[in-house]
């Protein structure tokens, strides 16, 4: 593998992944969207969705991890 290519697949996951995280560390949208040179805030969320759902999945299984586990202690209780 050439040291460009290796530089430009660090490039695009810094282009994929940054945003991402702005968004979900509380970023206000038209920020991001004017870093990324989108003229509109409904782009960049369009492009960016998929981490949103991703975020949903992982919250939703932190919940029912602690669901489980709480069940677990109450049941070891009896």
């Amino acid at each position: 593998m050439t040291v460009l290519r290796i530089i430009s697949g660090f490039v695009a996951f810094l282009v994929i992944i940054v945003p991402g995280i702005q968004v979900h560390s509380g970023v206000i949208d038209k920020t991001v969207a004017k870093r990324l040179g989108h003229s509109k805030v409904s782009m960049t969320k369009y492009v960016y969705a998929h981490t949103l759902d991703l975020e949903d999945r992982r919250a939703v299984g932190q919940i029912e991890n602690y669901i489980d586990k709480s069940i677990k202690k109450d049941e070891g209780s009896h």
